[in-house]
């Protein structure tokens, strides 16, 4: 049963986790609208919308036989985008026509309408990504679970062998395994192109569970 500190501990995670997809979702949209301005005027929303696209091919090739919970992707991202939009995943919900309303009452806000339309599929193209960063925790699982035997045995061979101790590098290491996962995370949400998830968050992993075999392999026998 957890303790009071670990439930805390664990609340704050998923806290700070929602904060940053939230945060990610707010840069993500901020990008894309600097990006129509200077980078890509004349593509206007089909940018963001090539994005959804091409990331809901990400999430239908790669995660297909994929299942958390008894969910698997493609139902986490209707259930999702039906929340926030009424529908689920499909044409219908990329579909311009459908949000034209949010600019048909005043002349002066249609000017917007690209900007908007951008927005609604960048919040998109963010949920499919957090859906999938949802499904790769079990890789972060398995990278850590044998980074973490691993280190213990080395800090054991070191213990029973007499070698030195450093608890300084055990604490700087300890501090990077979550900054070296969110990084990864917010990343991967807020980058403005599509990606393959693998080359953005396999090495978040790897460089989170190299943080946590640091701490372990150099946890002191006596704090």
């Amino acid at each position: 049963m957890a303790t009071p500190n670990e439930r805390i501990d664990i609340l704050s995670f998923v806290i700070i986790s929602i904060g940053m997809v939230v945060g990610a979702t707010v840069t993500g949209v901020i990008i894309e609208w600097c990006g129509m301005i200077w980078f890509w005027p004349e593509q206007g929303a089909q940018h963001a919308l090539k994005m959804v696209i091409d990331e809901a091919g990400y999430l239908n090739e790669d995660f297909v036989n994929a299942a958390l919970f008894g969910w698997t992707p493609t139902e986490a991202i209707h259930y999702i985008t039906q929340a926030v939009t009424g529908s689920p995943m499909g044409p219908d919900v990329l579909d311009p026509a459908r949000y034209r309303w949010l600019t048909s009452w005043s002349a002066s806000i249609a000017v917007f309408e690209q900007y908007l339309l951008a927005a609604i599929y960048i919040t998109i193209v963010c949920l499919i990504r957090a859906v999938i960063l949802l499904f790769t925790l079990p890789l972060y699982g398995l990278f850590m679970f044998v980074a973490f035997f691993d280190g213990l045995m080395l800090r054991d061979l070191r213990k029973y062998g007499g070698a030195r101790e450093s608890g300084l590098r055990h604490h700087y290491a300890k501090r990077m395994i979550l900054p070296c996962m969110w990084c990864g995370w917010g990343l991967y949400l807020a980058i403005p192109f599509t990606i393959h998830p693998n080359w953005i968050l396999v090495p978040s992993a790897v460089l989170s569970s190299v943080s946590l075999w640091l701490a372990v392999r150099f946890f002191k026998k006596h704090l």
